[in-house]
């Protein structure tokens, strides 16, 4: 069976776009095989048909699992990036401190833990390292890539990786 890693992340404005774009590209530039679910044939499907049908949800979500259930690893993306002009932030009522809100993608929590129930390694890069991640997420992560420089260094271990943890 060959091995490969499922990109999860949202993908759902220019910003998204290109962080998970960029990280296909990194993937591709360094011959490590992947999975996105943006470059799915059911995500072209919905590109095509302009809008979600019943039958195009069935099928992104089939795919999804049934690409959950066979890769080796899931990198996600930890970070709802939003365009600047959007940013949120919070104020920690016991610390007083104030962050950026940094609320996660709702798909890519679920796939998170549909792997991690299934037994899949389970990694979160952090493109916004300035904001807080979930500590469910977190703590449910086989690690936390903090940096690109740290991710492509990820990625270059993986790239024999057969499936364990070297």
């Amino acid at each position: 069976m060959k091995t490969f890693t499922y990109i999860a992340g949202p993908f759902f404005n220019p910003a998204q776009i290109a962080l998970i774009e960029k990280i296909e590209e990194l993937f591709t530039s360094k011959d490590v095989a992947f999975f996105s679910p943006r470059l799915s044939d059911a995500s072209q499907e919905l590109k095509a048909e302009g809008r979600m049908t019943r039958r195009i949800a069935r099928r992104i979500f089939e795919i999804n699992e049934e690409k959950l259930c066979e890769c080796s690893a899931v990198l996600a993306v930890a970070d709802w990036i939003l365009p600047e002009n959007e940013i949120v932030t919070w104020q920690n009522e016991v610390t007083g401190d104030r962050r950026v809100l940094n609320i996660p993608d709702t798909g890519t929590s679920w796939e998170l833990g549909f792997a991690r129930a299934i037994g899949k390694p389970v990694y979160l890069y952090r493109a916004n390292p300035k904001g807080a991640v979930n500590l469910m997420l977190a703590l449910s992560a086989d690690g936390v890539i903090q940096s690109w420089e740290d991710l492509s260094a990820w990625v270059n271990c993986h790239r024999d990786w057969k499936g364990g943890l070297q």
